[in-house]
């Protein structure tokens, strides 16, 4: 299944342009983490409520679109879509007539098209370029896993840095530190963001980057224990509830898939990384926090949770509620088509706008369920062919799919898709997972598989 494009070869390839697409990617990889902190902490060029530091995300992704577009258009005399390009493409379409035919505001669909909607098209052009071989798509993953391997250093030193004193969020956030989400009733100020601007984003991006080093290479290095030892503490400091289950989880994967086949001599090296990371975490750790942080809180977290199901009084479900209900308040269409880019908004708290805090109820409410089906239908695509990705060759194309999953699991609790840097993150990691797909091939016999 295919649709084909055919026009006159006009121009050759470029490496200086091939360098320029690399120079941008690693920008955008390496910027993501920092987003909040480059828009509250350190503005440059303010025009009204924004600066260029906080649209250098924008600016990096539509200059990378662009240039894409170009390269493709004008390198390229045959352009053949495959199943996962299409769909794509489908979606971008729905996206922008739901964006135009909302029940929103012109600022919130705008708002949610360049959140929920731009990094799609970034991914369309991505996977274009690697599909075509105009760039790489192996340079591409060395560039993605070393910007986010300098990313999680840095978000696991400023997390210590912020859980020994707290005073180092007003340098990185300004302003904008009094108004964080740091505690929880009765203990202010108690949890830890980093440069993720929520506990919640901190402890999902904590996650998805020990996943994807873990399952970088078969088995599990020492290097992949290492950081998930390192990044436990930070993510029990952001006492999400949900995330710590996952991310406990994922540990006890990490750690039985590293311990199974070991030398006495290395588990004797192992316990001791253990007991140096919690002397580490002790040792520069406010006396207070340690207070504030102990089984009385998490007493009261369980509690919470407890009450939050049985009395169904959490602001997530009410807002859940009254989400479904508008929706179904406009017969057939509001349930089929949704309500339209924007209405799920959260930083809008004026009537017809819902903070929903749910992927999939989010894409529900905005795109209905024939959008809600076009969204995921990618998806689909990709994780139908992980029989090939699960090969030994494949392992870098399958360590995109555990970023993909965590987001999506995230997605539970949260908008994953929208939040920064997840958006990103969701759609070059499919966008990743699809090219390992669509160029390695393997032989079964004479047979030669392919997937798309």
């Amino acid at each position: 299944m295919g649709i084909s494009i055919t026009w006159r070869r006009r121009t050759s390839s470029n490496g200086i342009l091939n360098s320029a697409f690399y120079i941008i990617l690693f920008l955008i990889f390496i910027i993501m983490p920092y987003i909040a902190v480059l828009r509250y902490g350190f503005p440059v060029l303010v025009i009204g409520d924004t600066s260029i530091t906080a649209l250098s995300k924008d600016l990096l992704t539509l200059a990378f679109i662009f240039l894409g577009a170009i390269s493709v258009l004008s390198k390229l005399h045959h352009l053949r879509f495959d199943k996962f390009e299409l769909s794509l493409i489908v979606l971008i379409v729905y996206s922008m007539l739901r964006a135009i035919a909302t029940s929103a505001t012109l600022a919130n669909s705008a708002g949610s098209f360049r959140h929920e909607v731009l990094f799609i098209i970034f991914s369309l052009v991505l996977y274009r370029l690697c599909k075509t071989k105009l760039i790489s798509h192996e340079k591409i993953d060395k560039i993605f896993s070393r910007a986010l391997l300098i990313n999680l250093l840095t978000v696991i030193t400023i997390g210590y840095l912020e859980i020994a004193n707290k005073d180092i969020l007003a340098v990185l956030y300004g302003d904008k530190a009094n108004s964080l989400v740091l505690g929880i009733p009765g203990i202010p100020e108690v949890r830890t963001v980093s440069t993720l601007e929520n506990p919640i984003n901190l402890a999902l991006f904590l996650t998805l980057a020990v996943l994807y080093f873990a399952k970088s290479t078969p088995g599990t290095r020492y290097s992949s224990l290492f950081f998930c030892l390192l990044a436990l503490p930070l993510v029990v400091s952001t006492l999400s509830r949900f995330f710590i289950l996952i991310y406990l989880s994922v540990f006890l994967n990490i750690n039985a898939a590293y311990f199974m086949n070991l030398a006495p001599r290395k588990k004797l090296i192992s316990l001791a990384t253990i007991t140096a990371s919690l002397a580490f975490f002790l040792l520069n750790t406010d006396i207070d926090y340690l207070n504030y942080v102990s089984f009385d809180v998490f007493e009261k977290r369980l509690e919470q949770t407890f009450s939050l199901f049985e009395e169904m009084d959490d602001p997530r479900f009410i807002n859940w509620g009254l989400a479904v209900n508008e929706m179904r308040s406009i017969p057939i269409l509001g349930e089929l088509m949704g309500l339209g880019l924007g209405v799920s908004n959260p930083g809008d708290f004026s009537p017809g706008q819902f903070r929903i805090e749910n992927t999939f109820l989010t894409v529900l409410l905005q795109l209905g369920l024939i959008g809600f089906c076009i969204f995921f239908f990618p998806f689909a695509i990709v994780i139908k062919s992980y029989r090939l990705l699960r090969k030994p060759p494949l392992v870098h194309g399958r360590k995109y799919l555990y970023i993909v999953g965590a987001i999506l699991v995230g997605g539970l609790s949260n908008d994953t898709h929208r939040n920064m840097p997840f958006s990103l993150y969701l759609w070059v990691s499919l966008a990743m997972a699809a090219i390992y797909v669509q160029r390695h091939t393997y032989k079964e016999g004479d047979v030669k598989v392919q997937t798309f």
